[in-house]
């Protein structure tokens, strides 16, 4: 009988035979399992010839390319790479960190020279200021990243291709742009020097789903001119340099006139205006509320005013600015609004306090949830309890549930007001006691938010 030989020996026998026998289909597939990191693929160029040759025979091994390591070559390997793998399609992401050794003038000039190569551009590294995407780009479908240059019509060689989604630092329109015909997504931030035919964006864009613009423009004249195209379903506006000026209401009323002019359609599933300080008056919350049957009003570091529509459109409108809004004029202008429909509210204490004290109704409301920030829990003056706002619970005939979220810090004391950092026991007994009187008829209440030791020594009122 012959012998067997052993474990060693048998598997220095199989390697060889299985490395040989592999179906190159199954070793380029294999492929696929290594990082897409440029110089991590590369790396199988110097296994063997019989792998290089799989490589570059099998295209789709470089159909992802990222390159995010520094590396004085890292824009002559790209090349080599294009050059060797036909005209497969080639999602290629080009990150700050690969600046560390790669300049970006000679990426951007290998990137221009295989245009035709490329279905997305993502380039997050330094700034791109100068790129000659003058050659057909029949793949191209998404570009994205610090891309500064203006277009020119000859952009994408000036033909209509598969453009879909463009998001830039900064946007320059020319007169006519052709390839941009089909773009569905556009994000990007406009100055007023440098916006060159923004007026024309939807006429040079006229089939824009997604709209997202920061924009440094007073001047109407710069501004898109309307009537928005009716496939636009997402829209996001945001004045961008704002600031403490003066003319801040000019502004804001500036966004408002400047929506009402596009004429948004009714696929429009999202609006949402964002302004430095927020001047909330009747003619934005008319905008916005229109219909609404859910909302949110939230103030603390920003303000955030948000309307949802799920009748059957299942729309979201929002105002947000980057620092708190005057509170008085938000409730006021919330109790001017015709809020017959809202069925469900979340709204900071301090607002909902105001608005109740401004006549404000909410006939059909089935659902408010509370949000207590930092020492709203204590009263305003030392002879007014802090919770009587809650008795307008009771003209809320709809009212099935009511959450309160109880929000504080975890410091020993507000620097800001010397108050309390934590609400104590008789803050918790007076609001059950508020609740006990101004609620008429049986509706769940959640509280959330209190120390344990302070729940457990609170007693329930009967």
């Amino acid at each position: 009988m012959e012998p067997k030989p052993s474990s060693e020996r048998r598997s220095q026998q199989i390697r060889p035979a299985g490395i040989t026998a592999l179906p190159v289909e199954i070793l380029a597939r294999c492929f696929f399992f290594l990082p897409e990191e440029l110089f991590g693929r590369l790396s199988i160029l110097h296994v063997s010839r019989t792998w290089r040759t799989t490589a570059f025979s099998f295209p789709e091994t470089w159909s992802v390319i990222r390159i995010s390591q520094g590396d004085p070559s890292a824009h002559l390997f790209l090349n080599l790479v294009l050059l060797n793998t036909a005209s497969y399609p080639v999602d290629f992401h080009f990150t700050s960190s690969a600046m560390l050794g790669t300049s970006s003038e000679d990426m951007s000039l290998v990137v221009a020279e295989h245009l035709e190569r490329f279905r997305s551009i993502a380039w997050t590294a330094s700034p791109m200021d100068a790129m000659p995407l003058e050659t057909e780009a029949p793949f191209l479908e998404h570009v994205s990243g610090r891309i500064l240059f203006p277009i020119a019509s000859r952009f994408l060689g000036g033909v209509p291709g598969r453009l879909r989604s463009l998001e830039l630092d900064r946007l320059c329109l020319p007169r006519r742009c052709p390839a941009l015909a089909t773009l569905r997504h556009l994000k990007s931030s406009v100055y007023a020097r440098e916006s060159g035919f923004l007026h024309m964006l939807f006429d040079i864009c006229p089939q824009l789903e997604s709209l997202d613009l920061g924009m440094m423009i007073k001047d109407p004249a710069f501004q898109p001119r309307g009537p928005a195209p009716q496939s636009l379903r997402r829209l996001r506006l945001e004045i961008i340099d704002c600031g403490s000026d003066p003319r801040n209401d000019a502004n804001c009323k500036d966004l408002y006139s400047l929506c009402r002019s596009w004429r948004l359609g009714p696929l429009l599933q999202s609006l949402e205006l964002v302004t430095f300080s927020l001047t909330v008056t009747d003619m934005y919350l008319s905008l916005i509320l229109d219909g609404a049957d859910s909302l949110a009003v939230l103030t603390d570091s920003r303000t955030c005013i948000t309307a949802r529509h799920t009748g059957g459109k299942n729309r979201t409108k929002c105002l947000r600015s980057h620092v708190p809004g005057d509170v008085s004029k938000i409730a006021k202008s919330l109790a001017a609004s015709t809020l017959a429909d809202l069925r469900s509210l979340a709204i900071t204490s301090d607002v909902f306090r105001r608005f109740t004290s401004e006549g404000g109704v909410l006939p059909a409301l089935t659902h408010l949830h509370l949000i207590v920030n930092r020492g709203q829990w204590v009263p305003a003056r030392s002879d007014a309890p802090p919770w009587t706002h809650l008795y307008a619970l009771a003209q809320m005939p709809q009212l099935e549930a009511v959450d309160i979220d109880v929000r504080h810090s975890e410091d020993a004391l507000d620097n800001t007001r010397w108050l309390p950092a934590l609400p104590n026991a008789a803050h918790a007994q007076s609001l059950l006691a508020t609740l006990a009187a101004g609620l008429t008829h049986h509706v769940t209440v959640s509280i959330r938010g209190f120390p344990p030791d302070v729940a457990g020594a609170v007693s329930l009122p009967l």
